[in-house]
């Protein structure tokens, strides 16, 4: 499922890869490519970029411990979006492919990861969905281990054992 995913955006954010040669193949500078302004461009284009990344959001809690809040799933989905925007350069410097980077896109990607990651934590809240998902999920994942509790003995044997 995760190789799946991966390739869908791989998919969507590089192909198709159009490599230009030859004598006009330089024309354009590659710091043209890159788009620094913060919201004043932002366009439609901005809809299947949050899509594509929900499904990362909901991913990282089934897939590793370390994505417990939405600011971690903020950070690790603002990574995978500055991973993709500077292979995108790199492609546009190396190949002259014509790919542009864009900073609302990282914002953009971001969003669409942390909204992912609170579909994932309402859904563990619920039945259904929430016993799937923790089926579905790595044994040491956040989401497998958000339906555990563990019983701990009571300090003195007199006390009740407590549930955390």
């Amino acid at each position: 499922m995760t190789a799946l995913y991966l390739a869908g955006v791989i998919g969507f954010t590089f192909f198709p890869f159009q490599i230009m040669y030859g004598r006009y193949a330089d024309d354009i500078d590659w710091t043209n490519q890159i788009n620094w302004y913060l919201l004043v461009t932002l366009d439609p284009s901005a809809v299947p970029n949050i899509v594509m990344t929900v499904p990362l959001g909901i991913l990282l809690p089934l897939l590793s411990g370390r994505v417990t809040s939405w600011r971690r799933a903020a950070v690790y989905g603002a990574v995978f979006s500055i991973t993709i925007e500077v292979s995108q350069v790199l492609g546009c410097v190396l190949f002259n492919n014509y790919r542009g980077a864009d900073v609302n896109d990282v914002l953009v990607n971001t969003l669409g990861c942390v909204i992912g990651y609170g579909i994932v934590r309402w859904a563990l809240t619920t039945r259904f969905p929430g016993d799937l998902l923790r089926r579905l999920a790595l044994p040491a994942s956040a989401a497998a281990r958000a339906g555990q509790h563990t019983v701990t003995p009571a300090a003195d044997s007199g006390s009740a054992a407590r549930v955390r």
